[in-house]
């Protein structure tokens, strides 16, 4: 009976050992270039510690792509670039990380997104 218990204890340890392996080294994968640019905002205002550019990156991440810009003329546009719901989760993630305090974990995070996208 003890050995059931033992074995069945073993093999749920290796389960989560092999399941925190797959998500701290999987990497953020492809992402589209309005992510992309998000990622590299809120690299910027992590590395400065900037609350004010962290609320501005948040607002452009959670508008979900659609981004207000002055035309020529002087009238507001709205740039639609699509972005996943993956891509804002993980943007939102690294926000949350920022709001914490946590600025050098968050600007990492927002680093590795960037350095996902390049190919070798």
């Amino acid at each position: 009976m003890n050995t059931r218990i033992i074995l069945f204890g073993l093999a749920c340890t290796c389960c989560l050992a092999a399941a925190i392996f797959y998500f701290a080294f999987a990497g953020y994968g492809k992402i589209s270039s309005k992510a992309y640019g998000c990622a590299t905002a809120l690299y910027g205002a992590c590395k400065a510690e900037d609350l004010n550019r962290l609320e501005k990156v948040r607002e452009i991440v959670l508008a979900g792509g659609v981004q207000e810009s002055i035309g020529r003329f002087g009238e507001i546009e709205q740039a639609d670039v699509p972005m996943s719901d993956q891509e804002k989760s993980w943007l939102v993630d690294i926000i949350a990380t920022a709001k914490s305090g946590d600025w050098k974990s968050a600007s990492n995070a927002a680093k590795r997104m960037m350095e996902d996208q390049v190919e070798h």
